[in-house]
């Protein structure tokens, strides 16, 4: 496949792309906010409605409690002390002109016979209250009550009755007072609140009844509508706000609230279609809007892309003429502002490019040049410091060879004529050159493994282990070791260096489980994340971690020089020859516990 191919889309599809994806969430976004309007408006409407039940409550309230007093005030009279007077009191004769919004009031005896009233009873049977469950409740409890509606028998019309008890002058309960009200009364209260175009206010008692409804009142007035979902859900709690089916059947969006101390309900109910025809009637405008906003966008982003497209086009056959070879081309600077500067930016680079090209070339030149003399210089180095070794070598080791021999001269021929401390200082001599020409031996075998190159092959750990182990077994034959290996333990790498290295490891876990009584020396092997980890182990003398750091450092030692013999350089041969072979060496030990030398070698 081609650079073109795997570029993708271009500028231009790219910019309409983008513009598309703006504009669909644009509508999108026209959409939820339309969505969540209309969850507001709807959220709104119920707490309007809400609002308006409890205000239209506390109307009721507040005339219930008026009601209420004037009864409190009537019954004092001294005539509403009487359970049958001989004369009615004036009131009952001015009472409708007084307050010509009552349908009556009215005064009954202990047996619930009307002996007072306001309007004129008919026929000639006296009215009476006995079987009505207000008066009988009154009369149970000797309190203030607001009676279920019923079609009064003196004036024919729906009324609701409110009745005081009458007392006499000893405090005993010998009738009522009764103050029936027109429901249409209620309708004129609760008109005088505040209602929202076309709501429908309602108003039920505590068993369900109706007692007002502002919408076709002679259809619902008195009806017990108990059973109905919503009222059941009205007489639940004392107010809240519902999306539910009226008692007409229509779905509105209803608020209520009780009427304090009378169990009643107010609810006024908006129909839910207001709300949704508001809703569509914005996202039919919201729709229109964006669609204009869409049309506009979809025209800019065309004119953007083709006055960006056009100028990146030409910049990238110039880029395609460039790599095809054609040195002498250049950007043309058009364009908007920033891809003008683009393309003089581009032309600079060019030229910054035919230059350093140009730089590189003569610099490649000179430092291969470096590169032949200093390496010539080197192998000159390395051959005179191989040469200096070696002559160092020699030139120490004759006269350690010559201090070494008169020493041991001396003590065998002239033992006799030394004391003890001459024949110890002799002896220390001895050692001291023994010491200073293994310390040559260790220093020629350190150089030689820092700069020979290994000679790669197929060689078993395992055998070259035993073998140098039996080596030392042969230096101390009567010594009590345990040694064992893992079994297939074969690398790739050069069997003399790894000898030398093996070797310092094995020579050291000899020489460090000397004072052990069960010595043990393990070489093995393990895996970690992967790869193959070498190890040598021992139960020796151990030695503290934290000076683990010092373990690889040529002459620097862990134990004293009179406990254990060495030249402090072992394991700086091991740490040369194991980095010869792309590998890792490191320790792990403890005080009186043995150590574990790991090593790694790439393969």
């Amino acid at each position: 496949m081609t650079e073109r191919g795997r570029s993708g889309w271009s500028i231009r599809t790219r910019l309409i792309v983008l513009v598309i994806v703006i504009c669909v969430l644009f509508l999108a976004l026209y959409v939820y906010t339309s969505q969540r309007a209309q969850e507001r408006a709807s959220v709104d409407i119920q707490a309007d409605a809400l609002r308006v039940a409890q205000l239209q409550a506390a109307d009721i309230d507040h005339f219930i409690a008026d009601q209420r007093h004037l009864l409190e005030g009537l019954v004092r009279r001294p005539l509403m002390r009487i359970e049958n007077p001989p004369t009615c009191d004036h009131i009952f004769a001015d009472f409708t002109d007084l307050f010509p919004a009552f349908a009556n009031l009215g005064m009954s005896n202990r047996a619930g016979r009307i002996v007072c009233s306001a309007v004129s009873v008919p026929g000639a049977a006296p009215a009476s209250v006995a079987n009505q469950e207000f008066f009988k409740t009154m009369m149970a409890t000797g309190l203030f009550t607001i009676g279920a509606p019923f079609i009064g028998p003196i004036t024919g019309k729906w009324v609701l009755t409110l009745i005081q008890p009458r007392r006499d002058n000893q405090g005993q309960l010998i009738g009522g007072l009764g103050l029936p009200i027109d429901l249409a009364r209620f309708e004129r209260i609760l008109a005088t609140a505040h209602m929202p175009q076309q709501g429908v206010v309602s108003l039920i008692d505590s068993r369900g009844v109706v007692l007002m409804r502002s919408r076709d009142p002679s259809q619902w007035l008195g009806k017990d509508l108990a059973a109905h979902a919503l009222i059941r859900t009205l007489l639940t709690t004392d107010q809240g706000a519902v999306r539910a089916y009226d008692i007409d059947g229509r779905e509105r969006y209803i608020g209520y609230a009780r009427v304090p101390g009378s169990g009643w309900r107010v609810y006024f109910g908006v129909s839910t279609d207001l709300v949704e025809k508001r809703a569509r009637t914005l996202l039919r405008s919201d729709l229109k809007l964006g669609g204009v906003i869409l049309l506009l966008v979809l025209a800019l982003g065309s004119y953007v892309s083709h006055s960006i497209a056009q100028p990146v086009r030409a910049l990238a056959r110039t880029v395609r003429g460039i790599a095809a070879g054609d040195q002498q081309q250049r950007a043309i600077v058009s364009g908007p502002q920033e891809i003008a500067a683009v393309a003089a930016d581009f032309n600079v680079m060019i030229a910054q490019r035919r230059a350093a090209e140009q730089a590189l070339q003569e610099a490649h030149a000179d430092l291969e040049q470096r590169v032949v003399e200093r390496t010539r210089m080197l192998n000159m180095a390395n051959q005179e410091l191989e040469a200096f070794s070696y002559s160092v070598s020699h030139d120490l080791r004759a006269p350690l060879r010559s201090i070494e021999g008169f020493s041991q001269a001396l003590l065998e021929d002239y033992h006799d004529r030394l004391d003890a401390v001459g024949q110890d200082y002799l002896r220390r001599v001895s050692r001291s050159c023994q010491r200073m020409n293994a310390l040559i031996d260790d220093l020629l075998t350190l150089s030689r493994a820092a700069s020979a190159e290994p000679h790669r092959r197929d060689c078993d750990l395992g055998a070259l282990g035993a073998e140098l182990i039996a080596e030392l077994r042969g230096t101390e034959p009567g010594r009590s070791l345990t040694f064992t290996v893992a079994p297939d333990l074969r690398v790739h790498g050069d069997p003399e260096l790894l000898r030398i290295a093996l070797g310092n490891l094995l020579s050291n876990a000899w020489k460090f489980t000397r004072p052990t009584a069960a010595a043990c020396i393990e070489l093995g092997m393990t895996r970690e994340q992967g790869r193959e980890v070498y190890f040598v182990r021992d139960n020796g003398v151990g030695f503290d971690m934290q000076y683990a750091e010092r373990l690889f450092v040529p002459f620097q030692r862990l134990h004293h020089v009179d406990d254990f013999e060495g030249t402090g350089i072992g394991l700086a041969i091991v740490q040369r020859i194991i980095r010869r072979h792309g590998g890792t060496v490191w320790a792990q030990a403890q005080i009186d516990a043995g150590a574990t030398f790991y090593f790694t070698l790439d393969t």
